[in-house]
Parts: C-alpha cells; structure tokens; sequence
C-alpha cells in the first residue's frame, strides 16, 4: 500500500512538471512573436502585423480588427515597450493560448496599454487572436 502511494504522488508530480513546462514553452514562444509583432509595429509595417494574425482572429469582426491595425500602424510613434510582469496561458485539447500584457510608449499619445493574446495556428506558430489597447 505504502509503495503505491509513493508512486501515485510521484506520478502526480511528474505530471504536474511536464505540464507546467508545457506553459513556460508557450509563453516564451508567444513573447518572441510579441516581440516581432512590437518591432512591425514600431515600423509601421500593417501588412507584416496582419499576416501574424490568427485564422480565428478575423472571424469575429474582421473589419474592426483591420481597422485595429490599420489605425496602430498609421497613428502611433511607439518609441518604447515595456512587457509587464508575468503571462496567463491555458492549453486546452494541445492548443497553447497565452495573454500578454504590455505598456507602449507612443510619442502622440503617451503610454498605451496593451494585451495581446496568441495562440497556436494551423502553421505551428503562435498567432494572434486578440488584441486590446486602452
């Protein structure tokens, strides 16, 4: 009895190793495609920004999500980024969804507060599929 409860709660415990790994790995995949999403962004590259956009991202309303871009890209001077601390991510059924939170420094506008959300894509990268600024 005693054997298999060390070896249950070993068990448990690999468990819980191998699926936190599993969010470090999203998260730091998600932040490398922040960061590229950042660095299109500071160029003023839309159509760079648009082509990381998620194949669910433009579902919902997919204008206003062009309109999202097209409005980052052409009004701000984003001089510099600041990730905040920490990240959220769930997997659900193999698929990584992390959220990200960061303060940009606009040179019209000030400080913009941003949170990008990724997830997997079809392609195997990181995608995303929401963004919100205030």
């Amino acid at each position: 009895m005693n054997r298999l409860y060390s070896f249950s709660i070993l068990l448990v415990a690999v468990t819980f190793l191998l699926s936190s790994c599993g969010f470090g790995d999203a998260a730091e995949k998600a932040e490398k495609q922040a960061d590229k999403f950042h660095k299109f962004l500071k160029a003023g590259n839309e159509t760079a920004m648009l082509n990381m956009v998620h194949e669910d991202g433009m579902s919902s309303d997919p204008e206003a999500f062009k309109a999202l871009m097209h409005k980052m890209a052409t009004e701000t001077t984003i001089t510099k980024v600041e990730k905040t601390v920490g990240f959220n991510s769930s997997i659900n059924n193999g698929v990584a969804t992390v959220r990200l939170n960061y303060t940009l420094h606009d040179k019209n506008h000030g400080e913009i507060t941003e949170e990008i959300v990724l997830q997997d894509s079809e392609d195997g990268v990181m995608k995303i599929i929401a963004l919100n600024y205030k």
